[in-house]
């Protein structure tokens, strides 16, 4: 009797993880859905070169896929160790997308990296988590990819509004002296 009521236990203990895991997955099918499955994608305004980290597979691949098919060059790393080779093997990123929370670091973590060795490095946050505060734009997944491209032409052209301020700050101080 004990043997028949322990096998009965463990099947449905069985059962339910295989209930939560068909749950997850069905979740996740959905979040990459709405990524993939909205409008069609317009060609950027300017091309960027980005760092894209997010640990998990699916997503990466389908914000890089996207981000290149836009026209931008896209670095896909899976977590802050294969960002940082990337970073120095010299590669100069113009922007960094980064997940919040990564299975070994975090999106904070990454991103201060980045900016000590390239300081002008813009950074847009993406999480599942609502309601986070990282210091910078935070994009809440799941997102369509025309909220990520006018994320990334608002960062960016920000970029270009604060490089004008200060070449316009330089030549006023040339003309002071």
């Amino acid at each position: 009797i004990n043997l028949a009521r322990t096998r009965g236990s463990s099947r449905f203990a069985f059962e339910d993880s295989a209930r939560l895991v068909r749950e997850r997955l069905a979740q996740q099918a959905g979040r990459i859905a709405k990524m993939i499955g909205s409008e069609p994608a317009v060609v950027a305004k300017r091309a960027y070169t980005i760092l894209l980290v997010d640990d998990d597979p699916e997503v990466l691949k389908v914000i890089s896929r996207f981000l290149r098919r836009v026209g931008h060059q896209v670095f896909a790393c899976s977590g802050f160790e294969e960002a940082q080779v990337h970073l120095v093997n010299g590669i100069n990123p113009d922007l960094l997308i980064t997940d919040i929370v990564l299975r070994a670091s975090t999106g904070k973590r990454v991103a201060a990296a980045v900016k000590q060795l390239s300081p002008s490095t813009r950074v847009i946050f993406i999480s599942g988590y609502g309601n986070v505060s990282v210091g910078g734009p935070v994009l809440q997944k799941p997102f369509a990819p025309h909220e990520l491209t006018s994320l990334v032409d608002e960062v960016m052209s920000a970029e270009a509004e604060d490089e004008v301020h200060d070449e316009s700050v330089a030549i006023a101080r040339k003309k002071l002296h």
